[in-house]
């Protein structure tokens, strides 16, 4: 049987940290989750995920901070980032994708259906 695969929740809002992580975890994920990119940098140091799903906008430090700061795109070019944001600002989202980020959702369109089926197509790509 193969481990599970794990998944990082960076979101600064604790409600969708939780719904987030108890819908990854339903679908069988293992999952760690953090509020902010300096929470996220010390959960690396702990664990790298195979996947990370990133909010853009929290404070400490943000999720483009957070990219920048762990170099995880370089790294680690077996995990998968996912940014989530409600930013619909093109070209952010273009420059993060330039970055190496596999692909940004908006949050406030995005069911639990749709978010793991978006997670699960990710995890199926092979490397960037």
């Amino acid at each position: 049987m193969t481990p599970p695969r794990t998944i990082l929740v960076v979101e600064d809002e604790p409600i969708l940290r939780t719904a987030y992580a108890l819908v990854l975890e339903s679908k069988g994920y293992k999952v760690t989750t953090a509020e902010n990119g300096k929470a996220a940098l010390e959960a690396l140091q702990r664990r790298i995920p195979d996947l990370i799903l990133l909010d853009l906008l929290m404070p400490v430090m943000d999720g483009k901070a957070f990219l920048l700061a762990s170099d995880v795109l370089n790294k680690y070019p077996q995990v998968k980032v996912m940014v989530s944001s409600n930013l619909s600002d093109q070209s952010t989202v273009d420059e993060l994708l330039a970055m190496g980020v596999h692909a940004h959702i908006l949050k406030s369109s995005m069911s639990p259906s749709e978010l793991t089926a978006r997670i699960e197509a990710t995890l199926m790509e092979g490397p960037q």
